[in-house]
């Protein structure tokens, strides 16, 4: 056990679940993302500002529509070891709340929506979603580092 972990209302699931859940057609409202598409985008913010992931638990619930992730955080040229930035991750199809990220010492994520840490980030999903996370994603993570 990696320390990290997800609330008992997902279910806990490997990265190959999350990343073939189905995502539903765009509308002109609502613009879904794929989970995968998400946490690669946070994956290479985290990669830029030279932070790696030790560890990460993933969660789903809801059919496969909402996603929860906690990954534990450090410094590519840190072997302190002695503290560790934790990074709550959430992404729903079914409108139920926005991509979001949180980081700090202590995060909470959970499927009752409650969403917490140190330094927040959320983006609904609409038309220009892709357009604008990488850059709020990047800002996020930049205040970590």
């Amino acid at each position: 056990m990696n320390g990290l972990y997800l609330h008992c209302g997902s279910t806990p699931v490997e990265l190959f679940d999350v990343a073939t859940a189905a995502t539903p057609p765009a509308t002109a409202t609502h613009v879904p993302i794929s989970h995968a598409t998400f946490l690669d985008t946070v994956g290479n913010a985290l990669t830029n500002a030279g932070l790696k992931v030790d560890s990460q638990n993933y969660g789903l619930s809801h059919d496969g529509n909402r996603m929860f992730s906690l990954a534990s955080l450090s410094r590519e040229d840190d072997n302190n070891g002695t503290f560790k930035n934790v990074l709550g991750i959430r992404n729903a199809h079914d409108k139920a709340f926005s991509a979001g990220l949180v980081c700090g010492s202590q995060v909470f994520v959970c499927d009752n929506l409650a969403f917490s840490g140190e330094i927040k980030m959320n983006r609904k999903h609409t038309v220009n979603i892709m357009r604008d996370l990488p850059d709020l994603i990047y800002g996020m993570v930049s205040e970590v580092v």
